[in-house]
C-alpha cells in the first residue's frame, strides 16, 4: 500500500540524541537536556513552527576505546543510529521536520529564517511607498547571489519626480537592516553606474563600503560606461548606518 506524506513545513519533532559516544571526552550526552532547558522548544515557536517533543533515546557515554582510536565506541554509536532510525521515521510520516538536538539549532534556525523569505533566482520586488499620501515612489528588488542564502544583493529605483528627497537613502538603510536582522544574511551588495555621482554617495551614506570598479563594463546603448560595486558585511554594519537614525 502507497503512502502520501503530506508535508507541514512549520511543524517540528525535536529527538534527543544524549551521546558522546564518538567523542574525545564524556559530556556531549547533556547537550539535549541543556538545549531542552536554555528554551529550545519556545524559541522555535517564537519562529513560528509548532513543536513536538519526542524525548531523547538512550544515552550513550564516552569510554576509553585505545583500539580503535579512529572509529572510537563504534557499536555504541551504531546503536545510537538505530535507536534513532525509527523515532525519524515516524516523524517524517507525520509530514514533520526530525531536528536532532546534536545539530546547531541556532545556525538552523536562521537558515530557514532566510530560506522561506525568497524562493528561486529572481528574489523579490518591495514597494516604496511615501506615507503622506501613499503614493508609489520606487521599488527594490532583494536577492540571494548563493546557495546557502547568507550573501544578498540588492536593485535600488527612485522614480525621477521622488529624486533628492532622501528616499533613496532611507530605503537602502531599510534593506540593509531588513537584510541583516530579519533574513539573517551576513554580506549584502549592490552596483550603479561610477558616472551617477549621487547615487554613489548615496550608497556611501548608507555605510556601503566600495570594493572597486568594473572598469568600462557595461554598454548603456550609447557608450561602455564603468561599474562601481560597493557591498557592507553584518560585524561592519555600525549605528551611524542604521536606518534609525534617518
Amino acid at each position: 500500500m502507497a503512502v502520501r506524506i503530506v508535508r507541514q513545513p512549520k511543524k517540528i519533532v525535536l529527538l534527543g540524541a544524549p551521546s558522546s559516544a564518538a567523542a574525545l571526552r564524556a559530556g556531549h550526552e547533556r547537550a539535549p537536556a541543556a538545549l531542552r532547558a536554555a528554551g529550545l522548544a519556545a524559541r522555535l515557536e517564537r519562529a513560528g513552527f509548532e513543536v513536538v517533543d519526542a524525548g531523547d533515546i538512550a544515552a550513550r557515554i564516552y569510554q576509553q576505546d585505545d583500539e580503535h582510536p579512529r572509529a572510537r565506541n563504534f557499536p555504541a554509536v551504531l546503536a545510537a543510529l538505530h535507536d534513532l532510525r525509527p523515532r525519524v521515521e515516524l516523524a517524517i510520516k507525520s509530514g514533520a521536520l526530525p531536528l536532532i538536538t546534536e545539530t546547531n539549532v541556532d545556525e538552523w534556525i536562521e537558515q530557514q529564517r532566510a530560506a522561506l523569505f525568497t524562493r528561486g533566482e529572481a528574489g523579490v520586488y518591495l514597494a516604496i511607498e511615501v506615507l503622506e499620501g501613499h503614493d508609489l515612489a520606487g521599488f527594490v528588488q532583494l536577492a540571494y547571489h548563493d546557495r546557502d542564502r547568507t550573501c544578498a544583493g540588492f536593485t535600488l529605483a527612485i522614480h525621477p519626480p521622488r529624486r533628492r528627497q532622501g528616499l533613496g537613502l532611507e530605503a537602502a538603510r531599510a534593506v540593509i537592516d531588513f537584510a541583516f536582522d530579519s533574513l539573517c544574511a551576513r554580506r549584502i551588495s549592490v552596483h550603479c553606474a561610477s558616472q551617477e555621482d549621487a547615487a554613489c554617495r548615496m550608497l556611501e551614506k548608507a555605510g556601503l563600503r566600495k570594493e572597486g570598479e568594473f572598469v568600462k563594463s557595461r554598454f548603456d546603448g550609447k557608450e561602455w560606461i564603468t561599474i562601481s560595486y560597493y557591498a557592507l558585511l553584518k560585524e561592519e554594519r555600525s549605528p551611524a548606518s542604521s536606518s534609525s537614525d534617518s
